[in-house]
């Protein structure tokens, strides 16, 4: 609640992967917790990333 208002936000679970929505265990907590991913984008990532800075 919020004064006089009621605020409803979806509830997502703590270890729910920020790319792909998977929910695990298994998923890395980056950044201090702030950023969470599962092993899978996590390679995705790597992969886009090193292209990205392949000049």
């Amino acid at each position: 609640m919020e004064e006089d208002l009621i605020i409803l936000k979806k509830y997502i679970p703590d270890m729910t992967c920020q790319i792909t929505g998977e929910t695990s265990d298994n998923n890395l907590k980056l950044d201090n917790g702030s950023f969470i991913v599962s092993r899978e984008a996590a390679e995705r990532l790597i992969k886009e990333i090193q292209t990205s800075l392949e000049i």
